[in-house]
Protein backbone atom coordinates (compact mmCIF):
# COMPACT_ATOMS: atom_id res chain seq x y z
CA UNK A 1 0.00 0.00 0.00
CA UNK A 2 1.18 3.53 -0.81
CA UNK A 3 2.78 5.41 2.13
CA UNK A 4 0.56 8.44 1.47
CA UNK A 5 -2.57 6.30 1.80
CA UNK A 6 -1.28 4.87 5.09
CA UNK A 7 -0.65 8.37 6.43
CA UNK A 8 -4.12 9.52 5.33
CA UNK A 9 -5.71 6.51 7.04
CA UNK A 10 -3.83 7.49 10.20
CA UNK A 11 -5.59 10.87 10.08
CA UNK A 12 -2.68 12.86 8.65
CA UNK A 13 -2.73 15.17 5.66
CA UNK A 14 0.44 14.40 3.69
CA UNK A 15 1.40 16.64 0.79
CA UNK A 16 3.72 15.77 -2.04
CA UNK A 17 6.65 18.18 -2.16
CA UNK A 18 7.11 18.59 -5.87
CA UNK A 19 7.19 22.36 -6.50
CA UNK A 20 10.75 23.77 -6.76
CA UNK A 21 11.41 27.01 -4.86
CA UNK A 22 14.73 28.81 -5.41
CA UNK A 23 17.17 28.84 -2.52
CA UNK A 24 19.56 31.79 -2.87
CA UNK A 25 23.28 31.59 -2.15
CA UNK A 26 23.13 34.81 -0.13
CA UNK A 27 22.13 35.92 3.32
CA UNK A 28 19.87 38.73 4.39
CA UNK A 29 20.98 40.60 7.48
CA UNK A 30 18.91 40.50 10.60
CA UNK A 31 21.07 43.31 11.90
CA UNK A 32 22.66 46.30 10.19
CA UNK A 33 21.86 46.25 6.45
CA UNK A 34 24.71 44.93 4.34
CA UNK A 35 25.45 44.37 0.69
CA UNK A 36 24.09 40.90 -0.06
CA UNK A 37 26.33 40.38 -3.05
CA UNK A 38 24.73 38.86 -6.10
CA UNK A 39 21.51 37.00 -5.49
CA UNK A 40 22.20 33.89 -7.48
CA UNK A 41 20.00 30.86 -7.16
CA UNK A 42 21.71 27.91 -5.57
CA UNK A 43 19.70 24.81 -4.86
CA UNK A 44 15.98 24.37 -5.03
CA UNK A 45 13.80 23.28 -2.15
CA UNK A 46 10.83 21.16 -3.14
CA UNK A 47 7.66 22.21 -1.35
CA UNK A 48 3.97 21.35 -1.74
CA UNK A 49 2.31 23.51 -4.41
CA UNK A 50 -0.59 24.29 -2.05
CA UNK A 51 1.88 25.69 0.46
CA UNK A 52 3.67 27.89 -2.06
CA UNK A 53 0.54 29.58 -3.40
CA UNK A 54 0.25 31.86 -6.41
CA UNK A 55 3.02 34.35 -5.63
CA UNK A 56 6.67 33.82 -6.56
CA UNK A 57 8.58 32.50 -3.57
CA UNK A 58 12.22 32.12 -2.67
CA UNK A 59 14.22 31.01 0.37
CA UNK A 60 17.21 32.89 1.78
CA UNK A 61 19.39 32.61 4.92
CA UNK A 62 18.97 35.01 7.84
CA UNK A 63 22.17 36.38 9.30
CA UNK A 64 22.45 38.31 12.57
CA UNK A 65 20.32 38.84 15.65
CA UNK A 66 18.18 41.97 15.16
CA UNK A 67 15.06 39.82 14.70
CA UNK A 68 15.68 37.29 17.46
CA UNK A 69 12.62 38.32 19.50
CA UNK A 70 10.49 37.54 16.43
CA UNK A 71 11.98 34.05 16.44
CA UNK A 72 14.33 34.67 13.49
CA UNK A 73 17.75 33.39 14.46
CA UNK A 74 21.09 33.49 12.70
CA UNK A 75 21.15 30.70 10.11
CA UNK A 76 17.37 30.33 9.79
CA UNK A 77 15.90 30.00 6.33
CA UNK A 78 13.37 32.69 5.48
CA UNK A 79 10.58 31.85 3.08
CA UNK A 80 9.85 35.09 1.20
CA UNK A 81 6.84 35.83 -1.01
CA UNK A 82 7.47 38.36 -3.75
CA UNK A 83 4.78 40.66 -5.13
CA UNK A 84 2.54 40.75 -2.06
CA UNK A 85 1.62 44.00 -0.32
CA UNK A 86 3.41 44.58 2.99
CA UNK A 87 1.13 45.69 5.82
CA UNK A 88 2.08 47.19 9.17
CA UNK A 89 3.72 44.53 11.30
CA UNK A 90 4.71 42.27 8.40
CA UNK A 91 8.30 41.06 8.45
CA UNK A 92 9.89 42.05 5.15
CA UNK A 93 13.10 41.67 3.20
CA UNK A 94 14.11 45.10 1.93
CA UNK A 95 16.98 46.49 -0.10
CA UNK A 96 18.10 49.97 0.99
CA UNK A 97 20.74 51.56 -1.26
CA UNK A 98 21.67 48.04 -2.46
CA UNK A 99 22.05 46.68 1.08
CA UNK A 100 19.52 44.13 2.31
CA UNK A 101 17.93 43.63 5.68
CA UNK A 102 14.98 41.85 7.27
CA UNK A 103 12.81 43.86 9.64
CA UNK A 104 9.18 44.53 10.59
CA UNK A 105 7.43 47.09 8.38
CA UNK A 106 5.45 50.02 9.81
CA UNK A 107 3.86 53.25 8.53
CA UNK A 108 3.40 55.91 11.23
CA UNK A 109 0.64 58.53 11.61
CA UNK A 110 2.60 60.92 9.31
CA UNK A 111 2.79 58.26 6.57
CA UNK A 112 6.53 57.78 7.23
CA UNK A 113 7.66 54.24 6.57
CA UNK A 114 9.87 52.44 9.09
CA UNK A 115 11.75 49.17 9.40
CA UNK A 116 11.73 47.97 12.98
CA UNK A 117 14.05 45.38 14.54
CA UNK A 118 12.82 42.81 17.06
CA UNK A 119 15.81 43.41 19.32
CA UNK A 120 16.12 46.46 21.58
CA UNK A 121 19.87 46.64 20.84
CA UNK A 122 19.06 47.93 17.34
CA UNK A 123 17.36 51.14 16.23
CA UNK A 124 14.46 51.46 13.80
CA UNK A 125 15.29 52.65 10.29
CA UNK A 126 13.19 55.50 8.89
CA UNK A 127 12.89 55.17 5.12
CA UNK A 128 13.43 58.53 3.42
CA UNK A 129 13.01 59.78 -0.14
CA UNK A 130 16.78 60.01 -0.67
CA UNK A 131 17.11 56.24 -0.10
CA UNK A 132 16.85 53.74 -2.93
CA UNK A 133 14.32 51.36 -1.32
CA UNK A 134 13.17 48.12 -2.90
CA UNK A 135 10.64 46.00 -1.04
CA UNK A 136 11.78 42.51 -2.05
CA UNK A 137 9.09 40.50 -0.30
CA UNK A 138 7.23 39.48 2.83
CA UNK A 139 8.60 36.74 5.07
CA UNK A 140 5.85 34.18 5.58
CA UNK A 141 7.67 31.25 7.15
CA UNK A 142 10.83 30.58 9.13
CA UNK A 143 12.48 27.25 8.43
CA UNK A 144 14.96 26.02 11.01
CA UNK A 145 17.07 22.93 11.28
CA UNK A 146 16.63 21.43 14.70
CA UNK A 147 19.98 20.41 16.19
CA UNK A 148 20.50 16.96 17.60
CA UNK A 149 21.70 16.77 21.19
CA UNK A 150 25.16 15.19 21.34
CA UNK A 151 25.10 11.58 22.55
CA UNK A 152 27.57 12.30 25.38
CA UNK A 153 25.31 15.11 26.63
CA UNK A 154 22.34 12.71 26.71
CA UNK A 155 24.36 10.27 28.80
CA UNK A 156 25.51 13.01 31.19
CA UNK A 157 21.97 14.37 31.76
CA UNK A 158 20.45 10.92 32.33
CA UNK A 159 23.28 9.89 34.67
CA UNK A 160 22.93 13.16 36.63
CA UNK A 161 19.19 12.54 36.94
CA UNK A 162 19.69 8.94 38.08
CA UNK A 163 22.23 10.00 40.69
CA UNK A 164 19.79 12.65 42.02
CA UNK A 165 17.04 9.99 42.29
CA UNK A 166 19.37 7.58 44.13
CA UNK A 167 20.30 10.06 46.89
CA UNK A 168 18.62 9.34 50.23
CA UNK A 169 16.37 12.03 51.62
CA UNK A 170 17.59 13.23 55.04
Amino acid sequence: MNDLILLEKAGMNPQVCNFPVPYYDSSVRAGVPTDPGAYTPGEYLCLPRDLVGKYPTFVVNAEGDSMKEAGILDGDLLWVKVGVTAFDGDIVVVSINNETTVKAFYTDENRQKWLIPYNKDYSPIRLTEDMDVNMIGVVTTILRNIPRMPYNECIRIVNDHKSQQARPIL
